[in-house]
């Protein structure tokens, strides 16, 4: 397993990353990592994702409780000293998927149009996002940072490795920070496909055959 200063370094990383492409407005969005003996890297509450610093993310337990950390080193009003709000969500997806490493939560804008809209993902009409994701299942709209949204979210991560939460955002999941990332990406890419193919007409799938073997190749490496 990573070591606990490589994945805070990680973490700030790929929440730099999010902000630059701007999946994290505000203090929107959260990210987290698995580390050894029950114990959680997650953001702190209220952090701009983009400015974090590793010594601003906080260690938890399985049921959330703060073991390390503040989250008071951001600058401005951000850092409440408590974990993410959406950290039942954050526990759940590690509670029923024991491979799972690492957890990106953002409001990226394109899948955001779509959740907002209730329209779906063209996934089946790309082979790379059959490939990397699997499939990305809709949620519908439970209030953010409540334990029933946590347990909605982690069910729908049987079907892919990403969901896309109406009215709300998406989630992706990983063996590594940069897994979580890089799906987060493709979700992304494939919502602003979507969003551009609308105008022209009906998304085409690729034909069932083909949908099926690639998520069984999807399957195969999970």
């Amino acid at each position: 397993m990573v070591d606990e200063w490589s994945l805070r370094r990680e973490l700030v990383r790929a929440g730099r990353e999010l902000a630059h492409r701007g999946m994290t407005p505000g203090a929107a969005g959260n990210l987290s990592a698995r580390l050894a003996e029950g114990r959680f890297l997650v953001t702190p509450s209220g952090g701009a994702k983009g400015r974090l610093r590793p010594g601003d993310l906080l260690v938890i337990d399985a049921t959330g409780a703060v073991l390390e950390g503040s989250g008071r080193a951001v600058a401005g009003p951000e850092g409440t000293g408590r974990p993410s709000s959406e950290t039942p969500m954050h526990l759940a997806i590690y509670a029923r998927f024991p491979h799972v490493a690492a957890i990106v939560h953002a409001h990226p804008p394109a899948a955001t149009a779509l959740a907002i809209t209730h329209h779906p993902l063209a996934v089946e009409a790309v082979p790379e996002a059959l490939f990397a994701l699997g499939a990305v299942p809709a949620v519908p709209y439970i209030s953010p940072a409540s334990p029933a949204l946590g347990e909605a979210v982690a069910r729908s991560l049987d079907q892919g490795d990403g969901a896309l939460l109406l009215n709300h955002g998406a989630v992706t999941i990983g063996r590594s920070v940069a897994e979580a990332l890089s799906r987060m990406e493709v979700l992304e890419a494939v919502a602003d496909l979507t969003l551009r193919a609308i105008p022209a007409g009906p998304v085409v799938p690729l034909p069932p055959a083909e949908v099926a073997r690639l998520r069984a190749i999807w399957q195969s490496r999970r």
